[in-house]
């Protein structure tokens, strides 16, 4: 059914998504984005115009969210929200959109429904129990392989979570290193089904339910093994050299929530096929690779994650590349031989070779373009040697646009590198809109290559409009830890960063100003790229999220002389998304009455309505109201003990009783304000209640002596008032006289 709910905390979700991007009519479709962050449902609903839901508009075809009165009740409680998640479905086939236009929430994302009778659909589950003929998730295939021999084109093949050996089929010798999982025209493979056991098992979500295409064919891969040492190492003796291969195929093969591991390219001492791509191999294809993570791989020479060639161009949408290696050149990517390869909102993080292209190693006559990714991390071990930590570039093109370089190294060109083995030749090189901030010499030039930068942030600087040379201000930039050996770098431990922009960064608003977006452009986060007066630089767009007012739960306050009494009006819960000092404004009737965060005031004996509202420098906050309320005491009896108090030998505390009003029970009590003595308003330190053996209820409270003298300025006899809250906000009040000396 269709379903909506606030997600709990303050880290909300980058940006609106739906899952999966491209449905057919029988599944689920799942959504979620962020919000401001509220201190709790019901001040957000509140502050939207009430409770959450969904409507399917079958006619115009529009998903929508919006928000219904009444509001939800709870205001007083402190639990934050930050954002919204949800269902709906089926869907009949089709073009849809997703939409929210609310104050503070504008959503709109297109989407296609296919009919899933228009192509077929096999199954895959290595829990099945069934026929295992694919037809369903109770007959589905046990194994990938068998699944792609029966797929024809123009077909869908699901996979539930779990872990798919390339060699786990009948017809392939178990333990075949030269097996693999090759793409095929027309058919698309989809991973992070719940499958078999689930109440749903087409509810797809890759992150819960992890598939994965392992090359450890044994499963007995340690992962503690460091990168030098993966060559020749025991537990990876009997991986497959490719845990995935695509050769000659066209866009139409589509691989989509995979995680691809444990492939181990070592099949020869020499270099060549076997010893190229140990996660994906490419040859003269085209595939589009989406939400995949692509991690744990090993090469003997080029492209530890992923090896490319030929006349093809794949695609990479939304994926990570992390923590492959390669012992000659491509840590992550080895792009060879007239390829050109696509990455938009990708990671590219933690991968190392020795010699040249930490992160990609981009090589004869090709291109590559990456659009809002991020490469951090990534690193050339050798020492005397190595040549673009993040991007090695020979006789070839790239254009890089909204993509930040952080924290990787290289001796020569810590982020990009570019050198000809034969002179004199040259790459051609576009870097706009860039964050290029790396550990070392950013870039370095080795021969006639030509590097145009523009509106991009480069440390140590570099030519060209638009150009800077200031700490871009990450968030959280990532760090090395060299486990005190520093000239062992394959040893070190990358901690990946956050690369949003603070507030305060010289990147925002910083890009190009002419920039021609395209419909719908979003961020590596997936949010709408432009915020401000122009693009930022960098992977990610910032955007200063208003702060938020909370002028607290409803007060009251109570009046001894029935005209008035003090109230104490409280803004401490008000906060900044992006953690900015806040200023604020208290209104009362329209006429500003503090400035100050906390401020007690005055007021006659009745109920008024006070509106706060915070800035945080740039923009002001909703406004939050709060009533506060003073009320007359009820009168009641009062004893206190001891009733004659020695100053120089003091009673260690003051016991007081205070008796409820008639007819209130014990349950009637404030236990969470404490009783109050006066003069001064020390407070009780202890309180609980009793019910006397006429049935009177009393409070009974402790004061400590010292507070209780430091209030007592005068010797003889002196008059103590108690005051005691009831938890309808009313108060009840009490005298007793005590003697001091």
């Amino acid at each position: 059914g269709d379903e909506v709910a606030w997600i709990a905390g303050a880290a909300s979700p980058i940006g609106w998504s739906i899952r999966p991007t491209d449905p057919n009519d029988g599944d689920m479709i799942y959504f979620s984005g962020p919000t401001r962050v509220y201190v709790s449902p019901c001040v957000a609903e509140r502050a939207l115009g009430g409770k959450p839901a969904l409507q399917v508009d079958v006619a115009k075809r529009e998903v929508r969210l919006s928000f219904r009165a009444p509001a939800g009740e709870g205001c007083a409680e402190m639990s934050p929200v930050c954002g919204l998640e949800g269902s709906f479905g089926q869907l009949a086939a089709g073009p849809w959109v997703f939409v929210c236009k609310q104050s503070g929430i504008d959503v709109s994302i297109p989407f296609t429904v296919t009919t899933v009778t228009s192509r077929t659909v096999y199954y895959v589950d290595r829990r099945a129990k069934g026929s295992q003929n694919g037809t369903s998730w109770t007959d589905a295939f046990t194994d990938l392989q068998s699944a792609l021999a029966a797929a024809p084109s123009f077909c869908e093949i699901r996979v539930a979570r779990g872990t798919y050996r390339p060699d786990s089929w009948s017809d392939l010798y178990p333990g075949d290193q030269t097996s693999t999982f090759k793409l095929k025209t027309g058919v698309t493979l989809k991973g992070g089904f719940a499958g078999v056991g689930s109440s749903n098992p087409n509810q797809r979500d890759v992150l819960v339910h992890e598939t994965v295409l392992s090359g450890d064919l044994l499963g007995n891969d340690d992962a503690s093994v460091i990168r030098s040492r993966l060559v020749g190492h025991a537990s990876r003796a009997d991986n497959c050299h490719h845990v995935v291969t695509a050769v000659n195929t066209s866009s139409t093969a589509v691989l989509d929530g995979f995680t691809i591991q444990g492939g181990h390219a070592f099949g020869s001492s020499s270099p060549g096929a076997s010893t190229y791509g140990g996660g994906l191999y490419i040859d003269g294809a085209s595939p589009v690779i989406r939400n995949c993570l692509i991690a744990g791989n090993a090469a003997a020479f080029y492209g530890g994650g992923i090896y490319c060639r030929g006349d093809c161009a794949p695609t990479f949408i939304d994926c990570v590349l992390a923590d492959n290696w390669s012992a000659w050149r491509g840590g992550g990517m080895y792009k060879d031989w007239g390829s050109r390869v696509t990455m938009e909102r990708c990671l590219i993080s933690n991968n190392s070779t020795v010699y040249d292209g930490g992160g990609i190693a981009n090589h004869t006559e090709g291109e590559l373009v990456l659009s809002n990714c991020i490469l951090s991390g990534n690193l050339c071990t050798g020492l005397d040697s190595g040549r673009g930590g993040a991007i090695y570039c020979s006789f070839a093109q790239v254009t890089l646009n909204h993509c930040t370089l952080a924290g990787n190294f290289a001796t020569f060109g810590a982020g990009l590198a570019c050198a000809s083995s034969n002179e004199p030749g040259s790459s051609d090189v576009d870097v706009r809109n860039s964050i290029i901030w790396d550990l070392g010499d950013s870039l370095w030039i080795g021969d006639s290559s030509i590097v145009q930068i523009a509106y991009s942030d480069v440390q140590g600087g570099w030519s060209g409009q638009g150009n800077l040379d200031a700490d871009p201000r990450f968030v959280d930039a990532g760090r090395w830890d060299d486990r005190s050996t520093p000239r062992e770098p394959t040893d070190d431990t990358w901690f990946d960063g956050d690369y949003r922009l603070a507030w305060d960064s010289p990147c925002v608003d910083a890009g190009d100003p002419s920039e021609s977006l395209v419909p719908n452009a979003k961020d590596f986060g997936g949010r709408s790229r432009r915020s401000g007066v122009a693009v930022d630089m960098g992977a990610y767009e910032q955007r200063n999220e208003p702060p938020i007012a909370d002028a607290g739960p409803d007060v009251a306050g109570f009046s001894i002389d029935g005209v008035s009494g003090d109230v104490t009006l409280d803004a401490g819960r008000s906060l900044d998304p992006e953690g900015q000092a806040l200023t604020y404004r208290w209104y009362r009737d329209g006429r500003l009455v503090s400035s100050q965060q906390r401020f007690t005031t005055t007021l006659p004996v009745g109920e008024y309505a006070f509106t706060l509202i915070v800035n945080d420098g740039i923009r002001d906050s909703a406004p939050d109201e709060v009533i506060a309320g003073v009320w007359p005491i009820i009168p009641t009896v009062a004893g206190v003990s001891p009733s004659t108090i020695d100053r120089k030998k003091p009673a260690q505390a003051l016991i007081a009783m205070l008796m409820l009003p008639s007819g209130r029970r014990a349950t009637d009590f404030n236990l969470a304000e404490p009783m109050l003595l006066f003069p001064g308003a020390v407070a009780a330190t202890k309180q609980t209640t009793m019910v006397w053996m006429n049935g009177a209820v009393y409070a009974i409270a402790r004061f400590e002596m010292p507070q209780v003298l430091d209030a007592l300025t005068t010797d003889g006899q002196v008059e103590l008032r108690l005051v005691g809250a009831l938890k309808d906000d009313r108060y009840f009040s009490g005298t007793d006289t005590v003697t001091i000396k």
